[in-house]
């Protein structure tokens, strides 16, 4: 075998840190995951931190594994290819395992990181593998794992960094590391932009100066003082919510100065004005001075704030430009900050005032403006207009002129402008330096070239998914080596079903160098292309940059590449196109399209101003002649500077040596006193040595005397070292000793170590033992269950036979029977052909028949309901076999239904067209016994579970018909499970969603319970589907149901009912019935769905809440409100021109549940609620749910004495609800009489108290109670009665009631608001769901619908843009009501301005709605229909998402996309008239690139 060399016996660590895991998703509390992780036998166990949370399926864990070995191990490893194994277990409260799945990671893919490069490994996400259970392989779980191998010294990093990052940091970090500020540690005002890395302070939009601020702590003074004779310090300050450690250490011995040398850069992207405030209210950094003691943990001994007051005075940029007029335009000050410590302070003042201080440096450099490209383009007076606003153009002088020549003693001139601060370390070249070099060559000249890749189609082996997606592209020797493209990609529209449509996305790197060299630079090490998409998908590609750019700078054809994932395995081919391409000179500096002064730092703006004052445009063909131009014009120019300089250095020596010799003589004379001074000195010390003479005799004695005192100490001093060092001696053998006996007890505790893995082997090998033979003996019992069915089908099968030839025999019997052969020759209805074998006999009835007619032998003309029989006659013997269709007719309507038992389908036809088609229970036995009843019949399982399935008509109207199919009492453990085919049409209906697509087809739900819960925004959870052939799906409310949508049978929506939670489970049966409706047209079939299933309301909200908007303080304020806040929001209302309805939102009370005013808040709730009143708000409303928490006394517990609480089935009330923590709260339970007249009364109280019109009633959803609970009510109804009886409750509060949650409530005169928005323009409850989750309300029935506030609700402190906020408002104008919370005042003049007419256009809309809410009353017809309401059979206008109506006669049309100017409209059939211009359309039809400013929103009013 090959010995070990020298460099193999490096040590190296195999390192595995698990950070956490994700989709381990829980039904019950308590449970944790632990992980076993093993290489060659060597096993490490880790568990979760804590229990998974049910619902988040998120798993916390901080484990690291780390195994040593040397650099030949490792090989040796590698070439067996050694997996790395972890095993995953899911640990029960009492302590039981189940395995879920393992990661299995070979050792040849892991990678081996130098030293320097630790930092820089990411951790990556594993999905697990030898998932056994069917719950774990649906919810795929995922571990986050760091895995590399690296040198042995990564664990003393690993210790330091771990002590670094507690709270006491106890590390010693002497350099600050880059780290990302947090973003909630980021004032209001302030943003990370963190593709750019920047600090944007102030708005994004108009604050566009940047900047670089630079903190430097150049030393600290005195800080011996705080902690006498330590030579070395830390200092610790956070900035950005981080911590950071410096070290302070004296460089000189008795020096008062601690040497700490570390700079801080920010870069910012604000204005002038912004930062002022910034700097003097915002930005202060916390230090503490610590204690250096390696052996005790630092103590805090100093603290300081450093704070930016005053640094930065002026308060415009140009007035900024001008007092700083240096080429970067720096800032720079000299700071002490001083240090303060209680413990020291009156120690420190009685030493001269001394007191510790740091010393800091602040610099700020200007280094220009970056408005977006658009705003340079624009021409004419507009340009000048806007020009003159940002700053004053001076006009540039030619070169030539006199003015321009250098002065006297000075240095050249050259044109300069705005320049950009020169980095030395970035090898930026400044183009002074380039102009002064007089041997210097174009070529020297660098240039900046753009490197650009476009991504075309991107296929996949497996389909990809739809949301945000990230395009990367790198280089390391590009001037910024990354840059990325993040993209919301829609499904069908960009994603399909094995690719992307990346629409030639392009990525651009810049690299600035000689042109001779870029194309080396480029090829010299090849450019990343990844990808990064939903559920960690991953995939790269390696661009050979050489071979795409040799020998051109054109645009390549496109090509394609192939990406792999982390693995290796090929994923995807990605078609791109490559560019190189020259964008100019590189001097520091951008050559811009056109020449401003103000924002440009381009060295050639030597154009003479145009007649309008600004300077021409630059072409940067001419940037050569230029330079030689410059460099010849710089060759004179130095001349002059050489002779000017050469008489200012004469001048200047001259002046030095008059000054020297000036200052000579005054030496000289100084030095002749001081000698003067010093022979007396001498004379003096002369004399005291005469004088001490005289007196040495005397003082002998004393100094004998003072030597043996002396010599007596020494001795003395002696003898205690000897001792001393004889007991140190005595103390390091007992050390030894001791030592010893730890290692040899060591030794021993490795071996029973060593027995017990042995022993642990043995187990584990038994286990599997076991687990083997368990698994044969299930296999074994599978197959005895699958021969009992044979058995049993067969049984079945002969006791049917038996049955028949039974009642053949007793019919052949009778006096009166004859043969059918006979028979049928003598009415000659069919020919008998002779066979020796079998007769196959077959009679076909007419085309409309009864209940349960088919192919039989009986009588079938129209309108019998014999049973057919299918008859086959073999030698004498004849068997009768049971039919297997059966059809449900009706009368009037044109609407046929089969039931097929052979493939359990059945059909809906209505004039000819299949409108539902469903694959029923795989319970249904092909044999079922078939009954007959007064509206339909029944089928029998007598050979399986005996579960029966009816069919029952309900209407027979000649334009609509209506059927039941319904299964009762059946079996508590009987599960059903009915597909509808979508039958590739559009749907419209269902739960409402976060993720509110429209038509709703494209949704997707696995076992998704069917009731109003929070999750997903699922507030309203009516099962009603209706589809575009004119047929909807209704399901019974108290079913157990859950859904499965395009999930595990894609193409089908399939209804599972089963007795399990979230459902009532206690009961030993359960019913399911479904109805199915038949109309002409969609328009057709919801009508008769709201007629006869759905409801309409019994009245509306009233005008008051339709023609003003209502003024909700939850999103601009949240929960910080008090009395003055909300005096303040009503006067600012009142002030900017609006008028309404105005909203208490959250956090009035004194504890959740209380009903009761909080006194510190609102002390006088009735006087404020009249001067809102006197302000011009003559309603106000109030918020309310259904909540009591606990600690909220006296009414949590009197509530739980009586029993006003939901409680489960254990007795348990405890829940949890958004404003409280987990089982710190309880719903109160409406399903109790009582109950509900309790809380009315307490309402009706505030009422009285406050002066308040009404309420807002939040939450209601089924899901806030807890699991399991036990209602007051028919169990079956279990839990989705709560959400009608609380409903019920509050909707007698008055015509401006408003709720959010809703099942089978339709009938309710109330508003029903949506859910929560977030401020976004995507289809995370962004904008786009403004719309849709409109029209799905609509048309489940719900007409009376609120929107949400305008611009969403700003969570994670992300509030809306300006233009979000007007086109939010935009598409709120035609639905019924508006909210406000944020406010237009908060953006500028033109929001406010926008925001009134918006206003009032709905002012204007508002007798329309109220029309269609008499309408919705009365017919049913919903308010804000969906495109296709007008012409059903329309196809393109059935796909419409982003367009609604009002009524039947105004289409609304707004823009939901962010920039976007302009968009396509479609218009049905009809005349139409546009309501900005007056234009007349005739539809069908669209209009292509309609323009949409950004204050107008698009409607059209048709003309009747």
């Amino acid at each position: 075998m090959e010995q070990p060399q020298k460099a193999d016996e490096q040590q190296l660590v195999i390192f595995v840190n698990i950070l956490g895991g994700i989709h381990f998703l829980q039904e019950r509390q308590g449970r944790k995951i632990a992980l076993t992780v093993s290489l060659n036998q060597q096993v490490f166990e880790a568990v979760s931190l804590r229990p998974v949370t049910p619902g988040s399926g998120n798993a916390s864990f901080n484990a690291k594994f780390v195994w040593q070995c040397d650099r030949y191990n490792l090989k040796s490893m590698k070439t067996k290819n050694a997996p790395i194994k972890l095993d995953c277990y899911e640990v029960q409260p009492s302590g039981v395992r189940s395995l879920i799945g393992s990661i299995v990671i070979p050792l040849r893919s892991v990678p081996v990181v130098p030293l320097a490069r630790t930092n820089s490994i990411k951790p990556r996400w594993y999905r697990l593998i030898g998932i056994e259970s069917e719950r774990w392989r649906r919810i795929k779980p995922e571990l986050n794992l760091l895995v590399m191998v690296t040198d042995s010294q990564h664990l003393n990093q690993c210790l330091v960094r771990d002590d670094s990052s507690s709270p006491d940091l106890s590390g010693d970090e002497q350099q600050i590391k880059e780290s990302v500020p947090k973003p909630e540690k980021l004032p209001h005002n302030v943003e990370l932009l963190e593709d750019r890395g920047l600090l944007q302070v102030g708005c994004k939009d108009t604050e566009t100066d940047l900047f670089v601020f630079e903190i430097i702590f150049k030393c600290a003074q005195h800080l011996d003082y705080l902690c006498p004779g330590t030579d070395t310090f830390r200092l610790q300050y956070e900035l950005f919510g981080e911590r950071h450690l410096l070290v302070a250490k004296r460089t000189k011995a008795a020096s008062p100065v601690f040497d700490v040398q570390v700079t801080i850069t920010i870069n910012l992207r604000s204005s002038v004005q912004a930062l002022i405030d910034y700097f003097d209210h915002d930005f202060k950094i916390a230090a503490l001075v610590l204690s250096d003691d390696e052996e005790l943990t630092p103590q805090p001994i100093g603290k300081t704030t450093i704070d930016f007051v005053g640094f930065l005075k002026e308060s415009h940029k140009e007035e900024f430009k001008q007092k700083h007029p240096a080429n970067s335009y720096a800032l720079a000050m000299v700071r002490r900050i001083p240090v303060h410590t209680t413990s020291t302070r009156e120690e420190l003042n009685t030493k001269d005032q001394i007191v510790p201080s740091l010393k800091i440096k602040l610099s700020l450099w200007c280094l220009g403006t970056d408005r977006p490209y658009t705003q340079k383009m624009i021409s004419g007076a507009k340009e000048q207009e806007q020009n003159a606003s940002i700053a004053s153009i001076e006009p540039v002088t030619k070169l030539d002129s006199s003015e321009s020549l250098p002065k006297p003693i000075s240095k050249p001139s050259t044109p300069v402008t705005e320049n950009v601060r020169c980095d030395v370390e970035r090898e930026k070249l400044n183009i002074e330096t380039i102009l002064m070099t007089t041997e210097q060559n174009l070529r020297d000249i660098r240039h900046t070239f753009a490197f650009r890749v476009r991504v075309g189609t991107v296929r996949f082996t497996s389909g990809p998914a739809s949301g945000l997606w990230q395009l990367a592209l790198q280089h390391p020797k590009a001037d910024t080596p990354f840059t990325k493209v993040r993209l919301e990609l829609l499904p069908d529209i960009a994603v399909h079903e094995d690719r992307i449509e990346f629409g030639d996305v392009t990525l651009e790197l810049f690299f600035s160098t000689l042109p001779d060299r870029v194309v080396d630079i480029i090829g010299s090490e090849p450019s990343k292309l990844t990808l990064n998409g939903p559920h960690s998908t991953y995939a790269l590609a390696r661009l050979d940059n050489e071979s795409l750019l040799v020998g051109t700078r054109e645009r390549q054809p496109a090509g394609v590449v192939v990406m792999i994932n982390e693995a290796g395995e090929n994923v995807a081919i990605a078609s791109i196109s490559c560019t190189l391409e020259e964008v100019g000179l590189n001097y520091n500096c951008q050559l811009s399209v056109e020449q401003e002064a103000t924002q440009h730092d381009c060295c050639h703006s030597t154009a003479p101003p145009t007649a309008h004052g600004q300077a021409k445009r630059f072409d940067e063909t001419v940037a050569y002649q230029l330079v030689e131009k410059q460099k010849a014009w710089m060759h004179d120019q130095r001349q002059q500077f050489l002779e000017q300089l050469e008489e200012k250095e004469r001048k200047h020596l001259q002046a030095l040596a008059q000054s020297w010799q000036e200052r000579q003589t005054e030496t000289e004379k100084r030095l002749a006193d001081r000698l003067a001074h010093v022979d007396a000195l001498a004379a003096a010390l002369e004399e005291a040595h005469r004088k001490m003479e005289t007196r040495a005799p005397e003082d002998t004695t004393r100094v004998k005397q003072i030597e043996v005192q002396f010599q007596a100490q020494l001795e003395e001093i002696r003898a205690k070292a000897v001792r001393l060092e004889q007991d140190a001696e005595a103390q390091i053998e007992t050390t030894r000793r001791q030592c010893r006996e730890l290692q040899q007890h060591q030794a021993e505790l490795s071996i029973s170590q060593h027995q017990l893995l042995e022993s642990n082997r043995t187990l584990q090998s038994e286990l599997d033992q076991e687990r083997a033979a368990r698994a044969t003996l299930e296999q074994q019992l599978e197959e005895m269950a699958d021969s009992k069915q044979r058995y049993k089908e067969l049984w079945a099968k002969v006791t049917r036979k038996v049955h028949q030839l039974q009642d053949e025999l007793s019919m052949a019997r009778t006096p009166y029977f004859q043969h059918p052969a006979a028979k049928d020759a003598r009415k000659g209805r069919r020919k008998s052909v002779p066979s020796s074998g079998s007769q196959l006999s077959v009679v076909r009835g007419g085309p409309r028949q009864g209940a349960g007619d088919c192919c039989n032998v009986c009588d079938c003309s129209n309108g019998s309901d014999d049973l057919c029989l299918l008859t086959i006659s073999s030698t004498g013997d004849r068997f009768v076999y049971a039919q297997t269709e059966y059809n449900l007719t009706f009368n009037q309507a044109a609407t046929w239904v089969n039931v097929n038992l052979r493939t359990r389908e059945l059909r809906v036809i209505h004039s000819g067209q299949v409108v539902q088609q469903i694959r029923l229970s795989a319970n249904l036995d092909p044999s079922a016994r078939y009954t007959e009843t007064s509206t339909g019949f029944t089928l029998t399982n007598d050979a399986t579970d005996g579960t029966v399935l009816e069919l029952a008509r309900e209407v027979d109207e000649i334009s609509y018909s209506q059927f039941a199919v319904v299964r009762n009492e059946l079996p508590a453990h009987v599960s059903i499970v009915d597909c509808a085919n979508l039958l590739s049409t559009n749907w419209y209906g269902g739960p409402q969603q976060k993720h509110q697509y429209w038509p709703v087809q494209k949704l997707r739900f696995n076992r998704y319970s069917m009731l109003s819960k929070e999750a997903d925004n699922s507030a309203v959870g009516d099962r009603y589907w209706l589809n575009a052939l004119g047929s909807f799906l209704h399901v019974d409310p108290w079913a157990p149901l859950f859904v499965d949508q395009n999930y595990g049978q894609p193409g089908f929506l399939c209804f599972e009912t089963r007795a399990a939670l979230p459902y009532d489970t206690h009961g030993t049966s359960y019913d399911v019935r479904y109805t199915i409706g038949v109309g002409a047209d969609a328009r057709a079939a919801h009508m008769g769905a709201v007629g006869h299933i759905l409801g309409k309301p019994t009245g509306h909200p009233a005008e008051s809440m339709v023609s003003e908007p209502i003024w909700s303080t939850w999103a601009r304020y949240k929960r910080d409100i008090n009395d003055a806040v909300v005096l303040q929001f009503a006067e600012e209302i009142i002030a900017n021109g609006f008028r309404g309805q105005y909203e208490l939102d959250d956090d009035w009370e004194m504890c959740y549940g209380a009903l009761t005013f909080n006194r510190t808040k609102f002390p006088d709730i009735l006087s404020t609620i009249t001067k809102i009143r006197e302000l011009g708000f003559a309603r106000t409303t109030l918020w309310i749910h259904p909540f009591i928490n606990k600690g909220c006394e006296p009414w949590y517990s009197e509530a739980r004495r009586r029993g006003y609480l939901v409680a489960d089935h254990t007795g348990s009330t405890d829940t949890e609800w958004w404003n409280s923590a987990r089982g710190q709260a309880a719903y109160v339970d409406f399903s109790k009489g009582d109950v509900r007249e309790w809380f009315s009364d307490r309402l009706q109280a505030i009422l009285d108290e406050s002066s308040i019109d009404s309420f807002k009633f939040d939450a209601g959803e089924s899901s806030w109670t807890p699991p399991d609970p036990l209602l007051n009510g028919p169990p079956n109804r279990r839990p989705s009665q709560i959400v009608g009886d609380y409903l019920r409750t509050v909707a007698q509060f008055g015509d401006l009631v408003e709720v959010r949650s809703a099942l089978s409530t339709q009938d309710l005169p109330v508003f029903v608001r949506m859910i929560d928005k977030d401020s976004n323009w995507g289809w995370n409850n962004g904008l786009p769901t403004l719309i849709t989750t409109l029209l799905q309300l609509n048309m489940v029935g719900y007409p009376l619908v609120l929107p949400d506030m305008v611009g969403g609700n700003g969570y994670d402190d992300s509030p809306p843009s300006k233009e979000m906020f007007i086109r939010w408002l935009q598409a709120n104008v035609f639905m019924p009501s508006i909210q406000y919370s944020f406010v237009p005042w908060d953006f500028d003049s033109e929001t406010v301005q926008i925001a009134l007419a918006m206003t009032e256009l709905h002012r204007q809309v508002a007798p329309t709605i109220m029309e269609r809410f008499a309408l919705a009353v009365s017919v049913g017809l919903p308010v804000n229909p969906p495109l296709w309401w007008l012409d059903p059979s329309d196809v393109t206008a059935q796909q419409i998402y982003d367009q609604y109506l009002l009524g039947d006669d105004i289409i609304a049309a707004p823009v939901i996309v962010e920039n976007a100017r302009a968009r396509d409209i479609y218009l049905p059939r009809g005349s139409w008239t546009d309501g900005n211009t007056n234009e007349q359309h005739t539809g069908p039809k669209w209009l292509r690139s309609y323009p949409v400013p950004l204050a107008m929103v698009p409607y059209f009013t048709r003309k009747v």
